[in-house]
């Protein structure tokens, strides 16, 4: 089942990108980071990151060691996270890749977020970061409650 997930994703991104969604032109520079719930990497998220001025969020989902990359224009950015899982199964650790402007609210079909509802709207998450030329890295520690 899990299979079935990832291949929908990619394949929702692989679409995204054939339909013209990929390139705007713009110099895009690295962003790094982690996310941790409770001092505890978190494998499998999806970190949106989405322009405050408006355009295209910058997608990312980090590995088993909560760690992502992704590349992103300079900017304000919201940010939401969320990881999702199949219905009646725990969550998992696999490894993650680097994905960009993927549709910021889809949810896999038959999934749901494991994570804190709060940190999936980027109005109540509490992050808001600004990507500047050169390296960027974020740490983003989510907690309970």
């Amino acid at each position: 089942m899990r299979s079935v997930l990832q291949l929908a994703l990619v394949t929702m991104v692989g679409c995204l990108f054939v339909a013209g969604c990929g390139q705007t032109g713009e110099r895009t520079y690295g962003v790094s980071g982690i996310v941790t719930l409770n001092n505890e990497p978190v494998s499998d998220a999806v970190v949106t990151f989405l322009p405050v001025a408006g355009g295209q969020p910058v997608v990312a989902k980090t590995d088993a060691t909560g760690r992502f990359t992704a590349s992103a224009p300079a900017g304000q950015y919201r940010v939401k996270l969320e990881k999702f899982v199949a219905e009646g199964q725990q969550s998992t650790a696999a490894a993650g890749g680097e994905y960009q402007e993927a549709a910021p609210d889809v949810t896999p079909p038959g999934s749901r977020n494991v994570l804190p509802a709060k940190y999936a709207d980027p109005s109540t998450s509490g992050f808001q970061v600004e990507v500047k030329a050169g390296d960027n890295s974020f740490t983003f520690n989510l907690e309970e409650g």
